[in-house]
C-alpha cells in the first residue's frame, strides 16, 4: 500500500508513533522516526529496521532549525519525502483551574507549534513534487471537552487547546496546500492504551467513565490508530483532505 513512499514520523521512539512507523514499514514504506529521547530512538530504530528501511534522528519539534535538518536528512537518506506524521505530543493532567502557565506554554509549544513547524518544513518539498500526505495526530479532546470523575485527572487546559489547534491547522493546511496536490488530515484518537494513557487503566473511576461514554465498551489499541495512519498516508485516500477522523469507538458520536 505504501511501496516506494518515504515517511517521517515524529515522536516515533515509543507509543503510537512507533506503532505507526511499524505499520508503514510493513506496507512497504521507508521510514524516518524522530524523538527528543535519543536512547529510546536508537532502540526503536534497531527494532523497526527488522521490518524495513528505518532511520532515527533526534529532534525537538519545537525547534524550527531542527525541522530543517531532519527534513533534509530524510530526503538525503531515502531520496524523498512523501508522508509526514506529526505525532509528537505531551500531556499532563490538571483541571483548568490548576493548569500552570508553564504547563500551558510547554503543552501548546509541543503539541501545536510542533505541528505548525512540521507542516511548514515539508511543504516546499511536497509542493515541488506536487504530491504528499500530512497526517496530524490530534485527539478527541480537540473535538469535545471532558470532565473525568476526578477533575484533576482530566487532561490539562493546554492539551485541549493544543489539540483543537491541530484540528484547525489541519483544515487550514488542507485549504492552502490542496491546490498543490498535498493532502492534510488529522486523526483524533480516543482512549488508546499507550504509555501516555497508562494512568487511566489503573483508575477504576476513570475506566467506569470511559465504559459509560464509549459505545464499544472497550478501549483502543495503537494498531487501531496505525491502520488509519496507513490509509491516510496511502493513495487509497487520495480524495480525502481536511478531515479530523475520530478513532474512538463512538465516543464523539454521543451527546
Amino acid at each position: 500500500m505504501l511501496k516506494g513512499k518515504v515517511a517521517l514520523v515524529t515522536g516515533g521512539a515509543q507509543g503510537m508513533g512507533e506503532h505507526d512507523a511499524e505499520a508503514m514499514l510493513k506496507q512497504g514504506a521507508k521510514v524516518v522516526i524522530t524523538d527528543i529521547h535519543a536512547e529510546r530512538g536508537a532502540a526503536a530504530e534497531k527494532r523497526l529496521s527488522e521490518f524495513g528501511p528505518c532511520k532515527f534522528f533526534p529532534q525537538d519539534v519545537t525547534d524550527e532549525a531542527s525541522w530543517v535538518r531532519v527534513v533534509a536528512a530524510t530526503i538525503a537518506a531515502h531520496g524523498g519525502l512523501d508522508v509526514l506524521v506529526n505525532n509528537a505530543g505531551i500531556n499532563k493532567r490538571a483541571s483548568l483551574e490548576t493548569t500552570s502557565l508553564e504547563t500551558w506554554r510547554k503543552t501548546m509549544d509541543t503539541n501545536a507549534t510542533g505541528v505548525f513547524l512540521g507542516m511548514k518544513a515539508v511543504f516546499a518539498h511536497m509542493k515541488a513534487q506536487k504530491s504528499g500526505s500530512i497526517v496530524n495526530i490530534a485527539s478527541i479532546n480537540g473535538l469535545v471537552a471532558a470532565r473525568y470523575p476526578d477533575i484533576e485527572a482530566t487532561a490539562n487546559a493546554g492539551y485541549f487547546a493544543s489539540k483543537g489547534a491541530v484540528v484547525m491547522l489541519t483544515r487550514l493546511g488542507a485549504t492552502q496546500f490542496g491546490p498543490f496536490g498535498v493532502r492534510v488530515n488529522a486523526i483524533c484518537p480516543g482512549l488508546i492504551q499507550t504509555e501516555m494513557s497508562a494512568s487511566s487503566f489503573v483508575d477504576p473511576e476513570r475506566m467506569a467513565y470511559f465504559k459509560a461514554v464509549i459505545p464499544f465498551h472497550r478501549y483502543g489499541s495503537p494498531a487501531d490508530v496505525a491502520h488509519a495512519v496507513v490509509f491516510l498516508a496511502s493513495d487509497l485516500s487520495g480524495f480525502i483532505n481536511g478531515v479530523a477522523l475520530p478513532i474512538d469507538g463512538g465516543y464523539t458520536a454521543k451527546s
